[in-house]
């Protein structure tokens, strides 16, 4: 394993300040694009693993419709409404790093499957989409990479 990067940029967007390997922005989810550092690293953090449809459910039978981008860096997602259905445009409503998640499993809730994600705080966040297997298979692969 090589030394920890220590250097930092900010969002252009909300100011927030990141690590500097970061493509997007963990606040708003603006993408950080050229502000990435030039040294290369393990992993392309620019990588979309997964872009789709995804609803998070939050319980019972509540979901909330969106859409998620899944980078090495993780998932973040999108609350859709009818204003808009673009995604990379607004500020994410919800980023799960994927260095958080302590585990990943398929579940089946109300005949859909179901990713759960047990974050290393205890908390477990649910989500479908109609493409579950590669959305799942990206999230598998995001965490992977985190841990590498």
């Amino acid at each position: 394993m090589g030394t920890t990067n220590k250097m930092l940029k900010y969002c252009t967007k909300c100011g927030k300040q990141l690590p500097a390997d970061y493509a997007f922005c963990t606040k708003c989810g603006t993408a950080l694009g050229n502000a990435a550092p030039a040294q290369n690293t393990s992993q392309d953090q620019q990588t979309v693993l997964y872009q789709g449809v995804c609803l998070q459910r939050l319980s019972g039978m509540t979901t909330v419709p969106g859409d998620a981008i899944i980078t090495p860096q993780g998932l973040f997602y999108y609350k859709r409404s009818k204003f808009s259905k673009q995604i990379g445009n607004k500020p994410c409503d919800l980023f799960v790093d994927s260095r958080n998640v302590a585990n990943i499993q398929q579940s089946y809730k109300n005949m859909n499957q179901v990713m759960q994600l047990t974050m290393n705080d205890g908390s477990v966040l649910e989500f479908y989409s109609p493409k579950f297997s590669q959305m799942f298979a990206a999230m598998n692969e995001a965490i992977r990479q985190s841990r590498m």
